[in-house]
């Protein structure tokens, strides 16, 4: 048996890995990046040129703890935003307890908002969209890119 103090502290945080591939001829300029949980391992970077690619990382500032936080850039056609969720692994105990006794049978089941999968959502102007793949477990991974609709210019 293992006490959690014994594996590598790479094991007990959670960390979302953002790869943004930009895929049109915008250039994207850092307007926000905001962590509410964790800290940040790789910045997002101040510019996405045409055809880059950048990789932004953030991980838990503590054993257990969660990742949570919002990336924006503005180009010529408006904003783009990533925001993303990893939560901890112990984030709240509290919850809710369904119970129901029938027959001398009691059975009860325990709704803790606390183990949730890891979330995200993007944002993209019009006659863009953002396609993004989630390869995410315990660490949240995630790829997109960013394409036009149409090149009707």
């Amino acid at each position: 048996m293992h006490n959690w103090m014994t594996f590598p502290p790479a094991t007990l945080t959670r960390q979302t890995k953002w790869r943004v591939e930009n895929e049109t001829r915008l250039v994207l300029k850092l307007s926000a990046s905001t962590l509410h949980q964790g800290v940040w391992t790789f910045r997002p970077e101040s510019v996405i040129r045409p055809g880059q690619t950048v990789t932004f990382t953030a991980r838990s500032s503590a054993p257990f703890g969660g990742v949570r936080g919002k990336v924006s850039y503005e180009s010529d056609a408006g904003e783009f935003t990533f925001c993303f969720e990893n939560p901890g692994l112990f984030g709240s105990i509290n919850g809710t307890v369904d119970y129901a006794i029938d027959a001398g049978e009691f059975t009860f089941t325990w709704k803790n908002p606390a183990f949730r999968s890891p979330d995200f959502q993007v944002g993209e102007p019009a006659g863009y969209e953002v396609l993004t793949d989630d390869r995410s477990e315990i660490d949240q991974v995630l790829t997109s890119r960013i394409v036009k609709l149409s090149d009707d210019d």
